[in-house]
């Protein structure tokens, strides 16, 4: 997974390791990414969660693994959101855009 892909062009390939620590690598592929990505940052992060191009961003949603919605914002800023409370951990972030696009990514949270 790329967590950071660029805008553009976009080139792949695998590291594919044996057992036996032998290893090859795939074919390179390309992947044309439209538009900028938008994402969530720093990654971990302790006290605020940042947006990427926060005005384009329409719902934040916070999620535990288990899936319960522990943050949800309708106005994000650039002043980001509030994750102090939240104990250390893996969460799910989930950007909802105002074009309909929406993104999840992994957050880790940490003191």
């Amino acid at each position: 997974t790329d967590g950071t892909p660029l805008s553009g062009e976009n080139l792949y390939r695998l590291k594919m390791v044996d057992k036996d620590e032998t290893y090859a690598y795939s074919a390179i592929r390309n992947v044309q990414v439209k538009g900028e990505a938008i994402r969530p940052y720093p990654n971990p992060v302790s006290d605020k969660l940042l947006i990427g191009s926060f005005a384009k961003v329409k719902e934040v949603s916070v999620k535990n693994t288990a899936g319960q919605s522990l943050v949800t914002v309708q106005k994000v800023s650039n002043d980001g959101i509030d994750v102090s409370k939240l104990t250390p951990g893996v969460y799910i972030v989930i950007l909802t855009l105002f074009d309909g696009t929406i993104s999840t990514h992994k957050v880790a949270v940490t003191r």
